[in-house]
């Protein structure tokens, strides 16, 4: 494909103005060769190629949008200094061309900005997708969502909370609208809410979020990363909020029932136990501990610190018990 194709490329350069259309075709063709061979350096040049003839015929139709579609595809691939990636964008918009490629430019700008922890760089890039998804292509989408999900993510890192609270409200607000009241995409974001109020201190705000994701996580049978990431939220909240024991337990008892045997539930057990202990309700804690000992031995087959923990606290509230020989058993298995 390659051999035939700079054959004609050869004989249109030769034969045709430098800015011919068709000569823009054919290198988006060979660009889609060399990405198909991984080539994404090459393809890269040539897609910067056709997308500055494309600029130069003031041509804003679908073969530019597919150019800059793939364009950014060779960017991430190839890891593309997003300062290039930038100065593709200015030339874009100062062409007055703000169509869905710019866009998704500008979302791995943004992406490739915020990995490099520029965090200014990289809201000024999402701030810009969402302006072109919003006001010049009237497009409220998942691609919208996610990008303003980002400019979240990005106030929750410059520790400016209640702007990242603004707009995952406007995304929570999409996604309900939108999606199932039992998708995980809404569980995601008010993961995301829950970690800004935490970071502001409002556990209680961010208890109620958590509760309301684990809810949609076990809705869907999910045992994923972030049910994990929700429940060691949750042990913080619980923590720092003295939530009651009993309500802790309801809630284990809950990811038991739905097989929820996680690393998250092993620690919401730990905590529970410890807060039974408080109250001196030795019998529900030793409970707990049992059930944290045996979801890291026997579902997550972990040997660890953790493990070697719960085994001891239990060996000694079953010294304290009087239980000898449980007690020498879980103490010396620790």
């Amino acid at each position: 494909a390659l051999e035939h194709y700079k054959i004609v490329l050869d004989w249109r350069e030769k034969n045709l103005p430098a800015l011919d259309p068709d000569i823009s075709s054919i290198l988006k063709n060979t660009a889609y060769v060399y990405m198909h061979m991984n080539s994404y350096q090459k393809a890269y040049k040539l897609f910067c190629r056709v997308v500055q003839i494309q600029i130069d015929n003031k041509d804003k139709d679908n073969h530019l949008i597919y150019a800059l579609n793939n364009l950014a595809e060779c960017i991430k691939k190839e890891h593309i200094e997003p300062e290039k990636t930038t100065e593709i964008i200015s030339n874009l918009i100062s062409n007055g061309i703000r169509n869905k490629g710019t866009a998704n430019l500008c979302n791995r700008g943004a992406l490739d900005y915020f990995y490099k922890n520029d965090l200014d760089e990289s809201l000024k890039l999402f701030l810009l997708q969402i302006e072109i998804l919003r006001n010049d292509l009237q497009e409220e989408s998942d691609d919208t969502a996610l990008a303003l999900m980002n400019v979240g993510i990005i106030w929750y890192n410059k520790n400016e909370n209640e702007k990242a609270l603004e707009y995952y409200r406007l995304v929570l607000d999409w996604r309900e609208r939108n999606l199932s009241s039992c998708d995980s995409e809404i569980s995601s974001i008010l993961s995301n809410m829950a970690l800004s109020y935490m970071q502001m201190t409002k556990y209680q705000e961010a208890y109620n979020l958590l509760r309301r994701a684990i809810n949609i996580q076990l809705e869907n049978g999910d045992e994923n990363q972030l049910i994990d990431n929700l429940l060691n939220n949750l042990t913080d909240c619980i923590k720092v909020l003295h939530i009651s024991p009993e309500i802790t337990s309801g809630i284990i008892n809950q990811l038991i029932s739905n097989n929820v045997r996680t690393k998250g539930t092993a620690n919401l057990c730990n905590r529970c136990a410890f807060d039974y202990y408080y109250k001196k309700n030795i019998d529900e804690s030793l409970n707990l501990f049992s059930l944290e000992i045996n979801i890291l031995k026997e579902s997550l087959q972990e040997e660890s610190c953790d493990t070697a923990f719960a085994l001891r606290t239990a060996g000694l509230l079953q010294r304290d018990k009087g239980q000898i020989k449980k007690a020498i058993e879980l103490l010396n298995e620790s």
